[in-house]
C-alpha cells in the first residue's frame, strides 16, 4: 500500500471525503486470472494541493508499470484538469473521467487551483472487454451524484481494502466485476449522456430546425458524422423510429398546424413544410392522416394521431 496523508475533519464533509487519504496497489500473481477476469489494480483517495513538494500530474502517454490500465477517477472537492486527446476539461466536484493507460490522456492540478480531492479505482487490462462498451456508449467524461450507487460501492470497496477484507484475487475479481456492472447500469438508467443518445438528439434537433428545407437522410447522418445505414439503426434503437419517418412526421405535424391556423394555400403550406409540391404533399398527408389536406381543413379538425 501507499500512504497519502491524514484526514482533516475541518476540510472534509461527505462520507467519501471523510475516508483516509490512502492508495492501495494489488499484486496479482495468478496469470490465468490476469488475462481472464476483470481485476482491480489500485484504489485510492488522494488530496493534492499547491503546497505539495512536487506538482501533481499524470501523463498517460508515458509508460508506467503495469503497462495497461483502465482508470475511473471522480472529483470530490477542489478542482483539477484532464486532457483527453487535444481537449482540456475542467474537473469539478461530481465530475468523472474514464481513460486508459497508455493513451493520449493526462490529468493534473492546475496552477490556479488550491487543491484537488479525488478518488479513483483502476483495473488491469483484463477488464477491457467490460470497460470498452461503457466508454464507447457513454464517453469519457460524465457527471455523477454523490449519493449514486457507484460511489457508494466505491466507498464499500475502499473500506474492505482498508480493513484487509479482500483476501484473494477471486475476491478482487468479484469486486471489479460488480463495480463495472454497477457503473454501466447507472449510466444506462441515469442519463450518462451516451454517445448514441447524443447522436440521435443532434439529428432530431437538426430535423426540427430544418424540416422545411430539402434535406435527406444523408444530410441528417452528416450532422453526427455516421453513415446513413448506422444512423437508421441507432435512431430506431433510441427513438423507436427511423430518421426519415421522423422527418415526414415533423413535416406533417407542421402542416396540420398551418392548415388549422392559417389561410395559406395547400401549395404554400406544402413548400413551407418541405414537400416538393402540393400533389406529393397531399399524397403523403393522406397516407399519414387518412384525409387530404383539403378534407382536413373542411372537417371539424378532430385530433389526428400520427
Amino acid at each position: 500500500t501507499r500512504y497519502r496523508g491524514d484526514w482533516s475533519s475541518d476540510v472534509c464533509s461527505s462520507d467519501l471525503l471523510s475516508l483516509d487519504y490512502r492508495s492501495y496497489d494489488f499484486n496479482i500473481v495468478d496469470e490465468f486470472l490476469q488475462i481472464s477476469h476483470p481485476l482491480i489494480q489500485s484504489i485510492g483517495h488522494e488530496k493534492h494541493t499547491k503546497q505539495d513538494e512536487k506538482p501533481y500530474r499524470w501523463d498517460c502517454n508515458i509508460s508506467y508499470r503495469p503497462w495497461n490500465l483502465c482508470i475511473f477517477q471522480c472529483t470530490l472537492a477542489g478542482r483539477g484538469m484532464v486532457q483527453i486527446n487535444d481537449r482540456k476539461i475542467q474537473q469539478n466536484p461530481g465530475d468523472i473521467f474514464l481513460v486508459e493507460r497508455p493513451g493520449p490522456y493526462s490529468y493534473w492540478l492546475p496552477e490556479d487551483s488550491e487543491s484537488w480531492d479525488l478518488i479513483y479505482i483502476s483495473f488491469f487490462a483484463s477488464a477491457f472487454p467490460f470497460w470498452n462498451p461503457i466508454v464507447q456508449n457513454f464517453g469519457r467524461t460524465i457527471k455523477m451524484d454523490g449519493s449514486s450507487p457507484v460511489l457508494k460501492l466505491w466507498g464499500s470497496i475502499f473500506k474492505s481494502v482498508l480493513h484487509n477484507a479482500v483476501l484473494s484475487s477471486y475476491d478482487n475479481s468479484i469486486l471489479a466485476y460488480t463495480f463495472l456492472m454497477e457503473l454501466h447500469k447507472y449510466l444506462v438508467y441515469n442519463g450518462g449522456n451516451p454517445k448514441k443518445q447524443i447522436a440521435v438528439k443532434t439529428c432530431i434537433n437538426y430535423i426540427n430546425e430544418n424540416y422545411a428545407k430539402d434535406i435527406s437522410v444523408v444530410d441528417i447522418a452528416e450532422q453526427c458524422d455516421i453513415s446513413p445505414f448506422h444512423l437508421n439503426k441507432v435512431f430506431r434503437e433510441i427513438a423507436g423510429d427511423t430518421p426519415l419517418h421522423y422527418l415526414i412526421t415533423r413535416r406533417i405535424t407542421a402542416s396540420l398546424s398551418m392548415l388549422y391556423t392559417t389561410a395559406l394555400s395547400i401549395e404554400e403550406i406544402a413548400v413551407a413544410c418541405g414537400f416538393h409540391n402540393a400533389n406529393y404533399f397531399a399524397k403523403v398527408f393522406r397516407k399519414y392522416t387518412g384525409k387530404s389536406p383539403t378534407e382536413f381543413r373542411k372537417s371539424d379538425n378532430s385530433p389526428i394521431i400520427l
